[in-house]
């Protein structure tokens, strides 16, 4: 099999299956305009709607003032009565965030001192960061609409686009990856030729391209046959793997694809000439 063709080969089964499994499968059209929508109604009562008509959070040169009595807390949710706290003070409280200091006012996501901010990170512990001294705008109401009426449709308007240009965004990725992988594969295939002695004559094998064929059929049985087919659509639990098996099953085909190709090419045929008369 030459180079050539089982790479268009590749290439296509991996753009028909990003582009199918993508729009189809993992976020049809409807998914993503329920989730755009979802956002923006989410957009509007979060911080449009929970956003007081008289609260100004004013930041000059990274110091943190407001026109309310401190503590305070914007209520972001009043299911959870989540929200951001302003302490007004200037020594961070990183227990806060769990300790019940201001649960008489709401469940605190996020700390705003005078100068700092406390906020969760991944490991479940609480960073505090200062505002930097060249930080300086007010917030109203008005800003805050304002900001939303103009970045909230270029946001959904970008989703949309991106969610076109994905699929075919990664496609590019996922061939060089695996015709990277294939590089081992067919470095393991030609050992395996050489070792078992299977090309006497040392004739030109395409072994890369052979290899990444058996490669492409296997990609294809594992996302289509068993994850689809099986697992996804007649619901069963099908795996079927173990270490080193792309390694084994494609090095070893390749070489027995190879040898009875080089069997099968014209001047292979070693059986005795009839005498001359």
């Amino acid at each position: 099999m030459k180079t050539s063709k089982s790479v268009l080969y590749l290439f296509i089964f991996l753009l028909l299956s990003c582009t199918i499994g993508w729009f189809y499968f993992i976020l049809p059209l409807s998914s993503l305009n329920n989730i755009l929508n979802n956002t923006s109604t989410w957009v509007d009562t979060t911080l449009v709607s929970r956003y007081p008509n008289d609260l100004v959070i004013s930041i000059k040169n990274g110091v943190v003032s407001l026109n309310r009595p401190t503590p305070y807390c914007l209520v972001l949710d009043d299911k959870s009565q989540s929200g951001i706290v302003f302490t007004g003070d200037k020594d961070p409280k990183v227990l806060s965030l769990t300790d019940g200091t201001y649960s008489s006012l709401c469940k605190p996501i996020t700390l705003i001192g005078t100068n700092y901010y406390v906020y969760p990170d991944k490991e479940n512990t609480y960073k505090v960061e200062t505002l930097p001294n060249t930080v300086n705008f007010d917030l109203d109401k008005n800003k805050v609409v304002e900001f939303v009426n103009k970045y909230l449709p270029s946001i959904i308007e970008f989703s949309h686009r991106f969610y076109y240009l994905l699929p075919f965004l990664v496609v590019p990725f996922l061939l060089i990856g695996f015709l990277s992988q294939n590089l081992w594969y067919s470095w393991v295939a030609k050992s395996v030729i050489n070792i078992f002695k299977l090309n006497p004559e040392n004739k030109k094998l395409e072994i890369y391209g052979t290899s990444l064929f058996i490669y492409t059929i296997i990609i294809f049985v594992d996302w289509v046959v068993i994850g689809l087919l099986l697992n996804s659509t007649l619901k069963q639990n099908v795996h079927f793997s173990f270490p080193f098996f792309n390694t084994l099953v494609i090095s070893i085909a390749t070489a027995l694809m190879l040898k009875s190709d080089t069997q099968s090419q014209p001047g292979n045929d070693h059986s005795p000439l009839p005498p001359v008369v």
